[in-house]
This record gives structure tokens, sequence and C-alpha cells, in this order.
């Protein structure tokens, strides 16, 4: 009986070893995901400020 708990815990044990592994992955892509959509939008403000700036610049000239 011991036998068959011992494979049938390391099994479980084994299965949520995956599981969390799956999850960190995800995880792990996500907040890589979200960082490089940061950066994107940051450079898309500097992007438009550098324009308004340009547009002010040609205005008051």
């Amino acid at each position: 009986m011991t036998s068959i708990f011992c494979h049938f815990s390391s099994n479980l044990c084994s299965i949520y070893s995956a599981d969390n592994n799956v999850k960190i992955t995800n995880l792990e892509i996500n907040k890589a995901v979200d960082l490089k959509d940061r950066e994107l939008k940051i450079k898309k403000l500097e992007l438009l400020k550098k324009r308004n700036e340009n547009i002010l610049l040609i205005c008051f000239r």
C-alpha cells in the first residue's frame, strides 16, 4: 500500500510541478510582452511630444 501511495504522490507532485512551470513561463511571457508594450507607448509619446514641439517652433517663427 505504501508503494502505491508513494507512486501516486510522486505522480501528483510531478503534475503540480509541470503545471506550475507552465504558469511561471506564461507569467514571464506576459511580463515581457507588457514591458515591450509599455516601451512602445513611451516611444510613441516621445515622438508625439517632439512633433508638437516642432509644430510650436514653426508657428512662433
